[in-house]
């Protein structure tokens, strides 16, 4: 039987004929950080024919996250956006926040027992701050100065100056999301270190390719294959705050029409991307402020020096002035 693409571009044999009634659960896991180029490794992951992924974020497991006017989809709608994939080795879900939240790890090994993860780390400091970017461009933070963003983590903490759009006031924690050791010591806890893969965002930006090479030997599967390498998530500013706000959160009346005139979901979703690159603007990311930067630099020590310790890593480049 010929091959067929699968949803993700990936080639594989089709589901149907080989006798299974359902889909597969995921056995493949990117679990975050946030801004340590997840969505670049999702990208380049799911052009392998032995690899199938979905969109990513859809956050099933990790029961304590709590996403603001985002109900929770049911496993047989989770495992619905599977019933493509055909006979690929790997089954993906990739999730910025499945390494934040301290249930995802128990509730991934109880569904896929024989899951592989992988985890993408950076340096703290640099993260926070693309973070807090990405926040203000999403319109989740209202805080324009990172170290504002910052001082108002305790008020957060109480529900206090939350901005109303934001759909994840736990995110805006920002020291907390970046406890990179006590997130992945939780993992190999239970899934051991064997079926846990680190990536460091340097070494995959200098060497993407070879990073890619070895995630697929991780995998054990075909390491000569040569996907496109493009630039994903450079760093962006919106053009209109309001338009964006718009986009993001359409009066009900405006989603009604919309269902109306455009019934194909994908096709209103593809419409609505392409409506927020219209709005999208890159620009380079001002420095840090070097004082604030020390200063974090000091707050993260501890936690630099025990993830040196988990991954065999010198990591005191993060220390850098």
């Amino acid at each position: 039987m010929a091959s067929q693409r699968n949803a993700s571009g990936a080639r594989g044999a089709p589901r149907t004929g080989q006798g299974l009634s359902e889909p597969l659960m995921p056995n493949l896991f990117i679990l975050g950080a946030p801004k340590c180029a997840t969505s670049a490794l999702w990208h380049y992951l799911r052009q392998h024919p032995d690899i199938y992924m979905w969109r990513k974020e859809m956050h099933y497991f990790g029961q304590d996250l709590v996403f603001k006017n985002k109900p929770r989809m049911t496993l047989d709608t989770y495992l619905g956006h599977y019933k493509d994939a055909g006979a690929e080795r790997y089954r993906g879900d990739c999730a910025i926040w499945y390494l934040y939240s301290t249930t995802a790890a128990a509730e991934i090994a109880a569904a896929s027992p024989e899951a592989r993860c992988i985890v993408l780390l950076r340096d703290p400091v640099d993260m926070l701050y693309s973070l807090h970017s990405e926040f203000l461009y999403q319109g989740d933070e209202d805080i324009v100065d990172f170290a504002g963003a910052l001082a108002a983590e305790e008020d957060r903490r109480l529900g206090k100056r939350i901005p109303p759009m934001c759909p994840t006031p736990w995110a805006l924690q920002y020291r907390q999301v970046a406890r990179f050791s006590e997130q992945l010591a939780r993992y190999r806890a239970i899934f051991g270190k064997k079926r846990i893969h680190v990536v460091l965002y340097d070494d995959l930006a200098a060497d993407t390719a070879g990073v890619y090479r070895d995630v697929l030997r991780f995998l054990e599967i075909d390491e000569t294959f040569q996907p496109a390498f493009p630039v994903v998530n450079a760093n962006t500013v919106v053009r209109s705050g309001a338009f964006r706000q718009f986009l993001r959160h359409p009066p009900r009346p405006v989603r009604a029409v919309g269902r109306l005139a455009v019934r194909n979901q994908k096709t209103r979703w593809a419409m609505g991307r392409r409506l927020l690159e219209l709005n999208t603007v890159q620009v380079s990311r001002p420095p840090l402020d070097p004082v604030l930067r020390r200063r974090l630099q000091v707050d993260f020590a501890v936690e630099i020096a025990q993830l040196e310790e988990q991954i065999g890593r010198d990591l005191s480049v993060w220390m850098a002035p």
